[in-house]
């Protein structure tokens, strides 16, 4: 199963206090998770994914991914064992005038793509294609 997280991340959002938003799923593995970011932030917004008290995205604690027009995918095969399994998107923006939207799937049990899903991978690669407004 797909399961989506958008979020837009305010301009002169600090690194020190990052805004998140929160998914709550069901015990399975996470299979495969995609990241995606339009092009205009000019490498100034940063993202983190967590599941519980491990980060996925990037692999390395600590670190921030900036992804600009690309996708940014990654298959950790990580299985999740006890609830409450919540991922945490987080994200901080050096840009001083804008804000930036990230979008992140996480395709979850190796089931196939459901319809909303391959709707929404659409839609995502044509904001690719025309460079999207960040």
């Amino acid at each position: 199963m797909l399961e989506w997280l958008t979020l837009t991340i305010p301009a002169e959002t600090p690194k020190s206090a990052p805004v998140t938003v929160e998914l709550a799923v069901s015990l399975g593995t996470v299979d495969e998770v995609w990241l995606f970011m339009p092009h205009g932030h000019n490498g100034l917004a940063h993202l983190q994914l967590w599941v519980k008290d491990h980060q996925l995205v990037p692999w390395t604690r600590g670190e921030w991914a900036t992804v600009a027009g690309a996708w940014l995918r990654t298959r950790p095969r990580y299985t999740l064992t006890d609830q409450p399994t919540v991922f945490v998107l987080k994200g901080y923006n050096e840009d001083d005038t804008y804000p930036h939207t990230a979008y992140v799937a996480v395709e979850m049990d190796y089931g196939e793509m459901d319809g909303d899903g391959l709707a929404m991978l659409a839609e995502l690669a044509q904001l690719y294609r025309m460079g999207g407004g960040g």
